[in-house]
């Protein structure tokens, strides 16, 4: 076991905050426990250095995380067993561990933290060893002084529309995770959301699929009735895909009237089950659209899945892809329907 304390975090200069990496942020000296360590062992050493997690590791290397969670949910069902010592720490322990390299950015920890509804994140080397970690409350800190200093220089050049003013603003714009009329995640996050789920899927060997959403017909929709219609039928339609998601689904605006799902944990029949609910409530709706052959709003679906050993699936780019070719697909066949592609 580590018993070091934890070090002090460096500060973030915001001046060059176009890329912060994590390893600027990120709390070195990372107390550790051994697989074969006690649930007891566990509790006392968060106790004792006030801690909000820790890291089982073998070798050097990870294997998983204990949060507070972990403890108060053993806690409440094993109360007399961890006094006993006859449960260890890793079977409290949270698997599979969702990591990140000290090389990466703030935004990229950011938008994990997100998506992956965690608050703790190990850091880990090339080789796979522990070098550090970085918890939500850093991130959030980091991110404010960044955001801060563009605020601060708008402030300053309010009263001059100059190079830098515009520079800045667009630096405002990439540093929001949220896409502003739908309230979703935008393309950027998205991206950075792809690649960290699809790395961890290809770790555990565990399926997570894509379904790319397109109102049909939304050209037509948008001459009849007007763009700020238009703006409000993607407003319901998201909320009514949001109705339908679990907790550890996300949704990103793809691009226009492009709105893409990401399911972790899901195979394809799972996702098509999951799709076909989102547009059944859409259909609920029964909102009017006069120019389309079903007389309402409706919306099309292509799913793509990524898993390990799958042809032709080397990146989440191929993902994405699959369900764009599934969208194609839906929208050749007449619309109002969720397509599969093999």
């Amino acid at each position: 076991m580590t018993s070091t304390r934890p070090d002090a975090h460096p500060s973030v200069t915001p001046v060059s905050a176009d890329f912060v990496a994590l390893r600027e942020i990120m709390t070195v000296g990372v107390v550790t426990l051994a697989p074969e360590a006690s649930a007891a062992d566990v509790v006392r050493n968060m106790n004792e250095f006030r801690l909000s997690c820790i890291i089982v590791v073998d070798g050097g290397r990870p294997l998983g995380i204990i949060t507070e969670r972990d403890i108060v949910r053993t806690l409440a069902a094993n109360t007399v067993a961890i006094k006993a010592n006859s449960i260890g720490a890793v079977d409290i322990m949270s698997t599979p561990l969702i990591s990140l390299s000290p090389d990466d950015g703030l935004f990229d920890a950011l938008v994990v933290v997100r998506s992956q509804k965690v608050r703790h994140i190990p850091l880990l080397g090339a080789d796979g060893a522990l070098v550090g970690l970085v918890t939500e409350s850093d991130l959030v800190s980091a991110h404010l002084k960044i955001y801060g200093h563009y605020r601060e220089l708008l402030n300053a050049l309010v009263s001059v529309q100059t190079r830098e003013l515009r520079a800045a603003n667009a630096r405002l714009r990439e540093l929001s995770m949220e896409e502003p009329l739908l309230r979703i995640g935008n393309r950027r996050a998205m991206e950075i959301d792809m690649h960290h789920t699809h790395q961890l899927a290809m770790r555990s060997n565990r399926p997570y699929s894509v379904v790319m959403f397109d109102v049909d017909f939304f050209k037509q929709y948008n001459d009849q009735y007007g763009h700020s219609c238009g703006d409000r039928i993607l407003q319901t339609v998201t909320r009514c895909l949001q109705r339908q998601m679990r907790a550890s689904d996300r949704l990103y605006r793809y691009g226009g009237d492009e709105i893409v799902a990401l399911l972790p944990d899901t195979p394809p029949e799972g996702a098509l089950m999951l799709a076909e609910r989102m547009t059944a409530v859409l259909g609920e709706e029964a909102i009017e659209h006069r120019p389309s052959p079903h007389g309402r709003v409706t919306v099309s679906g292509g799913i793509g899945t990524g898993q390990a050993g799958i042809a032709n699936v080397k990146t989440w780019t191929d993902v994405v892809a699959q369900a764009d070719r599934g969208l194609s697909r839906a929208k050749r066949s007449g619309r109002n329907r969720i397509c599969l592609v093999a």
